[in-house]
């Protein structure tokens, strides 16, 4: 009778154990499947964190393969035009020539010492185009380089942003009075710019309040790209002559 009943809590004892058991591995084997699910969501993220990666990782060679052409393009052009020394002695020479066309002709006193002062007042005022024109010439150089390259340094603001071609817009025609003070605009902006240390952005800014006029009129006026109105050349005079006296 003994016997029976210790075989009937073995049987009762290992069928518990055998119940629990089971319940654990099934309880192991939902947590597992949740785990597999789990990781492989996260493998999945990976990977796309990795494409991801792999796509920025290019763009930014191609922001400094743009860049560096830049540089590059800068360089040539400093090595072809010395635009500090070369713009800035042209701006010297000009109104040297135009003083000496002004003495010229009033020491004139007879009619063959003025048939010569015609010669030579016609003699130096070709001179004066030509130096004019190349004044002009090496100034539209000088501002494209300046836009190029602050064209480039802002573009680290957009990883996918191109530098490699960069238009200049129209190149305005002046009349001889336009030229002439855009020539004397030019020289006190770019020495003035050199003397404060800034930017052409953070200049036109400045002169706009000084002036009266907006930025992007100077701008467009300083890069010869439009014609401005009467009243804007008016103002534009009143500056460069006030500047002027200012030396």
């Amino acid at each position: 009778m003994v016997t029976d009943q210790n075989h009937s809590y073995i049987d009762k004892h290992d069928s518990s154990s055998s119940t629990r058991i089971f319940g654990l591995d099934e309880q192991n084997a939902k947590v597992y499947s949740v785990l597999s699910r789990e990781i492989g969501a996260l493998d999945k993220k990976l990977d796309n964190y990795h494409s991801e990666y792999n796509s920025l990782k290019k763009a930014v060679k191609r922001l400094e393969r743009d860049v560096g052409t830049q540089k590059i393009e800068l360089d040539d052009l400093d090595e072809c035009v010395d635009r500090e020394t070369v713009v800035d002695l042209i701006h010297e020479i000009i109104p040297s020539l135009i003083n000496e066309k002004g003495k010229s002709s009033s020491d004139s006193s007879n009619s063959s010492e003025e048939f010569d002062s015609v010669k030579t007042g016609s003699g130096e005022n070709n001179l004066e185009k030509t130096i004019l024109a190349l004044s002009n010439e090496l100034q539209k150089m000088r501002t494209e380089a300046e836009w190029r390259n602050e064209t480039a340094s802002q573009a680290g603001s957009n990883r996918f942003s191109s530098t490699s071609h960069v238009s200049m817009g129209q190149y305005f025609e002046y009349t001889d009075e336009y030229e002439t003070y855009w020539v004397e605009f030019t020289a006190l902006f770019n020495n003035r710019r050199k003397r404060e240390s800034r930017s052409p952005t953070q200049m036109y800014n400045i002169l706009s309040i000084e002036i009266g006029l907006s930025a992007s009129t100077l701008a467009s006026f300083y890069r010869h790209q439009k014609s401005p109105r009467r009243t804007s050349v008016d103002k534009i005079i009143e500056w460069v002559e006030k500047e002027g006296n200012k030396k």
